[in-house]
């Protein structure tokens, strides 16, 4: 590589920092159990003995997921207790949604575990989720993930202020982030299922220290309002008739 080269190549490398990635449902907590996964919705239980002419049967009875107009949902956010209110804000312009924790239930004495994690098996939990469902009359479950991924460019030109307290008004910081969500919609009746994977929704804002957190909050809440509105929308074309 050309010395000349080199300098500003360096130099680019120490203004950035690593890209942090966070989910959309904020910090885990165990204490609630585990996050729901795609194999706990779908019921996907790995190392099943399921034979090609079972896969067959299945295919040939696949049919078109279809959603009623203004129908109720039930509404879930993996790894959170209530799903984003921009979320529920989104999906009730179109549907009625049922908001349900994201959360795997801990097991009971009368439901079938893992005797290693104590948890219900994922067929069971994606079961117990379409009987919760059809007990609050909604026809559909839908469930989101997603992930905020964020960078930080940082303006060495503030770096030399003599005094902190007014550097500290000054924007030294370029956040640059981007939110990709993906959700899995699951008729209650069958079990048929399809995932929705909306476009990646990106964003940058400068900010001085003092001004850091709110930034990045304000950001993060317009990402997440552009993404969800943009999920709903596109549910909304693909399957409600």
């Amino acid at each position: 590589m050309n010395k000349k080269l080199l300098l500003p190549f360096a130099l680019l490398l120490t203004l950035l920092s690593a890209c942090q990635t966070e989910s959309i449902s904020g910090s885990y907590r165990p204490e609630l159990g585990r996050e729901l996964t795609e194999y706990d919705v779908l019921g996907i239980e790995l190392g099943e003995d399921i034979s090609d002419e079972q896969i067959g049967t299945v295919l040939d009875n696949a049919g078109r997921l279809e959603m009623p107009r203004q129908g109720r949902v039930l509404l879930v956010q993996s790894g959170a207790v209530m799903p984003d209110g921009e979320l529920i804000d989104a999906m009730g312009k179109l549907f009625q949604p049922v908001p349900m924790s994201g959360y795997a239930a801990r097991s009971s004495s009368q439901m079938n575990t893992d005797t290693t994690t104590g948890q219900q098996s994922p067929r069971d939990l994606s079961k117990s989720l379409r009987l919760a469902a059809a007990q609050a009359g909604a026809q559909t479950v839908i469930v989101v993930w997603g992930v905020l991924e964020s960078i930080d460019e940082m303006h060495g030109s503030t770096a030399v202020s003599w005094v902190p307290i007014v550097g500290s008004f000054i924007p030294d910081e370029t956040k640059h982030m981007r939110i990709r969500l993906k959700a899995v919609v699951m008729d209650v009746r069958t079990g048929a299922w399809e995932m929705v994977v909306p476009e990646t929704f990106m964003s940058k804002t400068k900010s001085s220290s003092l001004k850091r957190q709110e930034a990045k909050d304000k950001m993060i809440l317009e990402l997440k309002q552009e993404a969800y509105a943009k999920l709903a929308e596109m549910i909304n074309l693909r399957f409600v008739r």
